[in-house]
């Protein structure tokens, strides 16, 4: 039988008991009351009933409600203390994985260990071995070294010989042949240096005859440019009011961007009326952007230009 249960099978006997000493009382107290005014006062003895018939109920209420409280409280209590273990039992876990983790990483240690003492092992063995081949063969190396070496000196000796002999031939034969390269690479100098003169010369002129062209054709875009500068200014000049075009000229400084432009445009030598001047320089910038040579050398020229305005060309 639960904690629970027992407790909440006394609160039920507590509160029968509690009904029939609450009943006995009002049975007792409305017959008292009947004996000693039967006739006069019969609905107070009825309010004193239904009064503690309210208490009563009251009480009943009270008690139940209590109980259910403690029936929650316990309850809850249950709830909590599961919830404890169950948490405790997941930290239980948790600690068991993390041991048999660190077991397993303890075991795969010591198997690198074994496995890597075994391979120093076996190391040790193949370089002891090597060690053994490479005393034999330096052994062997040495021996076949001085059979070699009486043997070879025994050849030196012969050669020696024989190499004297052919020493004093191939010194006469170099000499000779010295003397050959000599005059050859004398004549060979003197050949360059002629091929190099004859290709400077060639060189120059063809140098000059495409300067002489570049310059003509860069003569030329100036020209054919100038003109279209003078009829672009011509086309945008408007003749003063009563103004006679008669004789007048002035010449304009112009500087442009490379995009043709115009940054300034101003009067170096005036006609000697100020209107026709500021006509002239007012129909420069009005004409920007001028037309410019796609040849840069050309264009270059017409950075920083002056020209002579005449009106009565138009």
């Amino acid at each position: 039988m639960s904690r629970s249960y027992q407790f909440a099978l006394g609160a039920a006997i507590a509160l029968h008991v509690l009904i029939v000493v609450l009943i006995s009382a009002r049975f007792t107290q409305t017959i008292q009351l009947a004996e000693q005014t039967p006739a006069i006062q019969p609905k107070p003895i009825i309010d004193a009933v239904a009064i503690q018939d309210d208490q009563l109920k009251q009480e009943i209420t009270r008690l139940e409600e209590q109980e259910k409280a403690k029936e929650r409280a316990e309850a809850e209590r249950i709830a909590a203390a599961k919830k404890a273990e169950q948490a405790a039992k997941k930290r239980r876990e948790q600690e068991e994985a993390k041991v048999r983790a660190l077991k397993a990483e303890q075991a795969k240690a010591a198997k690198a260990l074994k496995e890597k003492e075994q391979k120093m092992t076996e190391l040790k063995a193949q370089r002891e071995a090597t060690e053994k081949a490479k005393q034999q063969a330096e052994k062997k190396r040495k021996d076949e070294e001085k059979a070699a070496k009486a043997a070879k000196e025994q050849a030196d000796k012969a050669k020696a010989e024989l190499a004297e002999a052919k020493k004093k031939q191939e010194a006469a034969a170099q000499k000779a042949k010295e003397e050959a390269k000599r005059i050859a690479e004398k004549k060979a100098q003197e050949e360059e240096a002629k091929r190099i003169a004859a290709e400077k010369v060639r060189r120059e002129a063809e140098e000059k005859r495409q300067a002489a062209q570049r310059e003509q054709l860069v003569q030329t875009l100036i020209s054919q440019y100038a003109a279209k500068i003078q009829q672009r200014i011509q086309q945008v000049w408007r003749q003063p009011v009563g103004l006679d075009l008669q004789d007048f000229t002035c010449v304009l400084a112009v500087k442009l961007l490379p995009t043709g432009e115009v940054v300034e445009a101003r009067v170096v030598e005036s006609s000697g009326n100020i209107e026709f001047d500021r006509s002239s320089e007012l129909a420069v910038k009005k004409a920007s952007p001028l037309p410019l040579p796609s040849d840069e050398m050309a264009a270059q020229k017409f950075r920083h230009f002056t020209f002579t305005f005449r009106p009565e060309a138009a």
